[in-house]
Parts: structure tokens; sequence; C-alpha cells
């Protein structure tokens, strides 16, 4: 069966969904505003759309290994900014994957659960009140191993 490809009109009317999309994105993943390699460090300095500035060391990049300073010089960000690209190097990374193995798995679930602990619902309001009304928490109870 043939593709049809969508009319004119079609691609029009899915504009405005698509910016949307791309204004969550950069609001809720990270986004890199620049990048450079930083000769005197040896790291990449990436500035993130919020401000946020980090040095990653090479080693966190081991297709890097071995590029000379103006191959790792020559980065180029990707679409708007969701990804690093190295064109001599044939190399590329997703900023968020970046982030994520600069900062390591622990901290990143530390803070997704600290978000989702934090999150008021209804549903949740209605249980703390039932739980109120039976006496709360429990109390911890400390024994002589806990000091």
């Amino acid at each position: 069966m043939a593709r049809v490809s969508p009319t004119d009109e079609e691609i029009l009317a899915q504009l405005p969904a698509a910016r949307a999309r791309a204004r969550y994105r950069r609001k809720t993943r990270p986004h890199a505003q620049s990048a450079q390699f930083d000769r005197r460090t040896g790291t990449i300095r990436l500035v993130l759309m919020n401000g946020v500035e980090i040095a990653l060391p090479l080693a966190l990049f081991p297709e890097l290994a071995g590029a000379s300073t103006a191959e790792l010089s020559d980065i180029e960000l990707l679409g708007s900014g969701g990804g690093l690209n190295w064109e001599r190097l044939d190399v590329q990374y997703s900023v968020p994957a970046i982030i994520r193995e600069a900062l390591g798995p622990w901290v990143l679930m530390q803070a997704a659960g600290s978000a989702g602990g934090s999150v008021r619902s209804k549903a949740k309001t209605v249980a703390a009140r039932e739980n109120g009304k039976k006496g709360g928490r429990p109390r911890k109870r400390h024994t002589a191993t806990d000091s």
C-alpha cells in the first residue's frame, strides 16, 4: 500500500502543536545554549538555557579520546540545543544523557523521588486527612542499636 503524503494544509495545521511540544521540552529538559572545549582545563564547558554552567571532564566522552584540540573545539549544537555534535569525529551526544552520566544515577533518582513526594493532589490530601483521624503517622521506635 502506497503511503500518501500529507497536504500542505495538514502540515500547517500540525505546526502549532509541534511548537507547543518544543516549548514544553525546552522548559522541562536540559538544552544547551552553548558548548566549547576549554583547552586550559581539558573540559567541555556546557551552558544550559537556564544559565547553569557545567564543566565536564573528557573522561565522560570516551569517543573523544585521542582527538586533537582542533577537533575537540569544533562543537556544534544539534537541534535547539538538545545534543552536541563533533562533525569531523562523527560523534554526537544527547545533553540529558551527558548530564545523567555526569551526576550519576543516584542523584537523579533522589531528585525524582523528592519531586514525586512533593506533588500535591486531591487524593493525597484526602489520604493524609484520613491518616490524621487515625492518629497520624506512627512514631519511629528507637532501639539501642540506632544510636
